[in-house]
């Protein structure tokens, strides 16, 4: 991921980027192994946050309480490599993968740690499986297969209709 694209993107929004150190990240250790995850959370932070195609994207001191262990998901699917870096209207969550660095729509209600639910898109229909880490990926939704192509569309607004349709 190009983090001096992000930053400058960023920036034509009037935000600066804040860098953060070694130290500050510690409690990000578990995802940090992702280089993609490691340039965002170290250079493409802001102080407070922002909005950004309807959503709101995190700030570090944000993100420790979305990726903590009373959050949902966050709190869920952290321990699984799944990093919530922006939450919807609804409650949602947008996520980027340590494992295969692609960024996921994960639904507020989906993870209760006993089990997992999935809702068929196109009948509305849930369905319901063990919480367990190869069951996690099948309640998220793939948002982009590239972090640095998916955050230019975010802050570039691109992304409004689909993040709204996936909030209902």
């Amino acid at each position: 991921m190009d983090t001096s694209l992000i930053a400058r993107l960023l920036c034509d929004r009037g935000l600066m980027p804040v860098p953060a150190s070694a130290d500050e990240l510690g409690a990000f250790s578990r995802v940090m192994s992702h280089r993609g995850i490691a340039g965002y959370l170290s250079a493409c932070l802001t102080q407070t946050g922002f909005a950004a195609s309807g959503v709101r994207v995190k700030s570090l001191p944000q993100l420790r309480e979305e990726n903590g262990e009373d959050s949902a998901p966050g709190g869920f699917i952290f321990p699984f490599g799944y990093l919530v870096v922006a939450t919807s209207v609804g409650g949602n969550a947008i996520c980027f993968s340590a494992g295969d660095g692609k960024v996921y729509w994960a639904d507020h209600t989906a993870f209760d740690g006993n089990e997992v639910a999935i809702q068929n898109r196109k009948t509305q229909e849930w369905s319901y499986l063990p919480f367990s880490e190869t069951n996690i990926p099948k309640a998220l939704e793939l948002l982009d297969d590239d972090m640095g192509h998916f955050l230019c569309r975010l802050l570039q607004d691109e992304l409004d209709a689909d993040l709204e349709a996936l909030d209902t």
